[in-house]
């Protein structure tokens, strides 16, 4: 997923932008970042007084898709190359103003930031616990076929009971003729 451009506005007006392409020399990429600012700041502040809060607009547009979503009076929009779910605008807008990480580094990978970074984190755990896990099943495995081995070995007790009760006797009577 790519990330075209990234605002936050407070009751209308910007307050905080990035656009990728702003910062390239090339005069095609300057033209493109001037028309994306240009849209967000016309396009971007007539729908924001529309909106009410926690509301959600999404819609293509020449320069991808556009998603708004206004939470009270600051209201954070993202324009990339895919449509984006509600969840993810959602996880977009929580980084955004509440984790307040810095709008370069979300448009630098905006897959990280369109999810919650927990699920993320176990979701790229998992293999690695699943081998730990495999392996554990098979040191078990392997624990427990050793005793059952062993255990195998071991007389049964049932057979063992005659003999330890002819053991007794005879040093019973052993002892007794000691005596």
């Amino acid at each position: 997923m790519r990330c075209k451009a990234l605002a936050v506005f407070d009751n209308n007006k910007m307050i905080d932008s990035h656009i990728p392409e702003m910062s390239s020399p090339s005069f095609w990429a300057k033209t493109t970042a001037k028309a994306i600012e240009s849209t967000m700041r016309q396009e971007i502040q007539a729908l924001s007084l529309q909106m009410e809060s926690g509301n959600h607009i999404s819609y293509p547009s020449a320069l991808g898709f556009i998603h708004v979503l206004k939470l009270n009076h600051l209201c954070c929009t993202v324009i990339c190359d895919q449509e984006l779910s509600t969840a993810q605008l959602k996880y977009l807008t929580l980084y955004m103003l509440c984790k307040q990480i810095s709008l370069r580094n979300i448009a630098r990978n905006l897959n990280q930031y369109t999810q919650d970074y927990r699920q993320a984190t176990m979701q790229s755990r998992l293999p690695d616990d699943l081998t730990l896990m495999k392996s554990v099943q098979r040191q078990l495995d392997n624990a427990m076929a050793k005793h059952l081995i062993a255990a195998n070995d071991v007389e049964d007790p049932c057979e063992a009971i005659p003999k330890l009760a002819s053991q007794a006797n005879s040093w019973w009577s052993l002892s007794h003729n000691i005596l």
